[in-house]
């Protein structure tokens, strides 16, 4: 498997949309998969009326976050003890051209 992503609506709330997840495999990193996988994600949410992409993501995981940069995903707030102690998160928004 070279890549996957996954992403959902959000319940009562059919404009907004979250990555819940993006890998890609080691070998195949900074080939652009990446990016590929979430425009398509995007893509496939917007057919479905979303106009919000939300993430979470590392504050320090550089490549995940320039990849999400090039997209024009922008930073909305940091949110520290996202999912435990010591496990911060930057969340980020993406706006679906109508």
């Amino acid at each position: 498997m070279v890549g996957y992503t996954v992403g959902a609506e959000v319940q009562d709330d059919a404009v907004t949309a979250w990555v819940l997840r993006l890998s890609v495999g080691r070998q195949y990193q900074g080939k652009s998969i990446g990016t590929a996988l979430i425009s398509r994600l995007i893509s496939e949410l917007a057919t479905s009326h979303v106009r919000r992409v939300f993430l979470s993501v590392a504050p320090d995981n550089i490549p995940a976050k320039k990849i999400y940069d090039r997209l024009g995903f922008v930073k909305v707030t940091h949110q520290p003890g996202y999912f435990c102690e010591g496990e911060d998160r930057d969340i980020m928004r993406y706006l679906v051209d109508k």
